[in-house]
């Protein structure tokens, strides 16, 4: 019980607030040019449609680890659908999203995580997945 609540909270709570931060700092870019007070205005928007679109589909996340997903996606779906008009073409808009949640994810602890675990399975990617996927079942 303990694990799922854990995934919840990775999967849903943390996730969601890095991915949120990246949004942020996607919304400074000079693609966006909003000032800050627009900025929090547009993650306002985002937050309230992210929040609509979770309650439509609420039915579908049975446990704690699929809420904290449908949480995450529904606030990735949001911020697409918000920032759709700032970018020339939905790819772009995709790609910029994307690109800012690679940035915000790829932190130093992350990373120094998933080195160590390479190194431990000297590099041996599916390997390193199973062990992880039965960690997380």
């Amino acid at each position: 019980m303990l694990l799922k609540w854990v995934r919840h909270w990775f999967f849903g709570h943390y996730t969601k607030r890095v991915t949120r931060k990246a949004v942020w700092r996607l919304l400074s870019t000079s693609r966006t040019e909003q000032d800050r007070r627009q900025r929090r205005r547009t993650l306002r928007k985002i937050d309230a449609a992210a929040a609509e679109i979770q309650q439509l589909d609420v039915g579908m996340a049975s446990d704690p680890p699929s809420q904290g997903h449908l949480e995450w996606a529904s606030f990735i779906l949001a911020a697409y659908r918000e920032l759709l008009d700032d970018f020339s073409s939905p790819q772009e808009t995709i790609d910029a999203i994307g690109s800012a949640m690679q940035r915000a994810h790829g932190s130093p602890l992350v990373l120094f995580v998933l080195d160590r675990l390479m190194k431990e399975f000297h590099g041996d990617v599916s390997r390193a997945g199973k062990v992880l996927d039965a960690l997380l079942k």
